[in-house]
C-alpha cells in the first residue's frame, strides 16, 4: 500500500496528536478539531450502538429533573447495581467511570510484585510499574493470544505474586478465561494473594463469563467494570467495582459523595428497572449476532483475524498497519485502533471494533477495496 504524499502528511500530523495523547488513542472531538477531517465510524469506541439509543430515549425524560438537584449517594446508587447483578451492595463502589477505581485502587498498591499477561489494556502496567514489580506473562501469537491457563498458572506458582490482574475478556485480543478457569487460578491462590478482575467487555461474551457472583463471597478478588462499553455512553462517565469489605475501606478516604454526577445518577437507577434491563439484554443479544457476522466478514478478506468474545477484532494485515489505519481515517473516515505502541505485541496490529450492521458492512467495503 502506498499512500500519497497528501496521506503522507496527514501520518505525520496523526503521530503528533497520538504522541501527545500518551499511550491512549486521541479522542474524536481532538482528530476532527486538529487535523480537520470528519470521522464518519468511530470503530474505535468500543460500545453496543443498540443500548446506546436506549439509553439516550431514557434519559431523555429526566435530564431536567436531574440538572436542578445535587446527585445521590454512593451507596445509593450501588444498591441499583446490587438489584441489577444481585450483588451484596456494601461492597460495591461505584466510580466516575472504571478508570477512577482503577486508579483508586492501584495507587493502594506499593512494593509490591504483580503478573500481568500482556499484551493488555495499558493502563494498569503504567500506573503500577514506578512503584511495583511488573511481572509479564506473555502470550503468544501461535495460540491466538488466549491464556494456557496451566502455563499460567505455573507462572504465578515461581513467581508467587501479591496481585493477579486479569481483563477478562482482554482487550486488545477478546480472548476470554471462562468460569472453571478463574475459579481455579483462584483456588490456586493464597489468602494474602489478590486476584483483580476488569470485566469492562464481559456482557459481550456469548455465554455468562462473569465471576462475580463468586467475587461475592471471597476476600482477595476485586471485579472492576465499566458501563460505558455496554451502554454506549463513554461521555457519562460510569462504572463500578466490587471488592472485599477490607479493600473497600481502604479507598473509603477518597472522595465518594458526589463523584457521580446527576446525569449517570439517574442512568445508574435504569439499571434495577425490569423493563429496562429486558430492553439491554435485547439490544446486547442483537449486537452480539451482529458481532458474529461481522467476524466472518473479516474472515473473507487477505487479513489475520483473531476471534473475539469482546466486541471488537484484532487484526493483523500483510500491508503496514499504520497505512491501513490512516487510509480508512483519511479516504473512508473509519477511526480504528492502531496498536504499535502496545507492549506484547508487534507493531502491525489494528483494532477494529463492530458497530451498527450498516456500518459493519461500510468497513468490510472500505477494506475489501484497499486489502483485495
Amino acid at each position: 500500500m502506498n499512500l500519497s504524499n497528501t496521506e503522507n502528511e496527514f501520518k505525520d500530523k496523526l503521530r503528533i496528536l497520538k504522541n501527545e495523547s500518551g499511550l491512549h488513542s486521541a479522542s474524536v472531538n481532538e482528530i476532527e478539531f486538529v487535523l480537520n477531517t470528519k470521522i464518519k465510524i468511530d470503530a474505535c469506541f468500543l460500545c453496543n450502538p443498540y443500548s446506546q439509543q436506549l439509553a439516550y430515549r431514557w434519559l431523555g425524560k429526566d435530564i431536567k429533573k436531574q440538572l436542578q438537584h445535587y446527585p445521590p449517594s454512593n451507596s445509593f446508587l450501588a444498591k441499583h447495581i446490587g438489584i441489577w447483578r444481585n450483588l451484596d451492595p456494601s461492597k460495591i463502589i461505584v466510580g466516575n467511570g472504571a478508570i477512577e477505581l482503577i486508579y483508586l485502587l492501584l495507587n493502594t498498591i506499593k512494593q509490591k510484585k504483580i503478573v500481568i499477561p500482556i499484551p493488555t489494556f495499558s493502563t494498569y502496567y503504567e500506573l503500577l510499574e514506578k512503584d511495583n514489580q511488573i511481572l509479564y506473562f506473555q502470550l503468544s501469537a501461535d495460540n491466538e493470544y488466549r491464556i494456557d491457563i496451566y502455563s499460567f498458572i505455573e507462572f504465578i506458582e515461581r513467581e508467587n505474586p501479591d496481585y493477579v490482574i486479569l481483563i477478562n475478556p482482554s482487550n486488545p485480543s477478546g480472548q476470554i478465561l471462562y468460569p472453571d478457569d478463574i475459579k481455579l487460578i483462584h483456588s490456586l491462590l493464597k489468602t494474602n494473594q489478590v486476584l483483580i478482575i476488569d470485566e469492562s467487555f464481559i456482557d459481550f461474551a456469548d455465554l455468562d463469563a462473569s465471576i462475580e457472583y463468586c467475587a461475592d463471597n471471597q476476600e482477595n478478588i476485586v471485579i472492576i467494570r465499566s458501563l460505558s462499553k455496554d451502554f454506549g455512553l463513554a461521555g457519562l462517565r460510569l462504572g463500578y467495582s466490587l471488592m472485599p469489605h477490607r479493600i473497600k475501606e481502604q479507598l473509603n478516604g477518597s472522595s465518594f459523595l458526589w463523584n457521580i454526577n446527576g446525569l449517570a445518577s439517574i442512568f445508574c437507577t435504569y439499571l434495577s428497572n425490569e423493563k429496562f434491563i429486558l430492553e439491554y439484554n435485547k439490544c446486547r443479544l442483537r449486537y452480539i449476532e451482529d458481532k458474529k457476522a461481522f467476524y466472518g466478514q473479516l474472515c473473507e478478506l487477505p487479513v489475520k483475524v483473531y476471534d473475539s468474545s469482546a466486541n471488537f477484532f484484532l487484526i493483523k494485515p500483510e500491508v503496514l498497519a499504520e497505512d491501513l489505519f490512516v487510509r480508512l481515517l483519511y479516504k473512508y473516515g473509519i477511526y480504528s485502533r492502531l496498536l504499535n505502541d502496545k507492549i506484547g505485541l508487534d507493531k502491525n496490529y489494528l483494532r477494529i471494533a463492530s458497530k451498527t450492521e450498516i456500518e459493519n458492512k461500510k468497513i468490510i467495503n472500505a477494506l475489501d477495496k484497499e486489502l483485495s
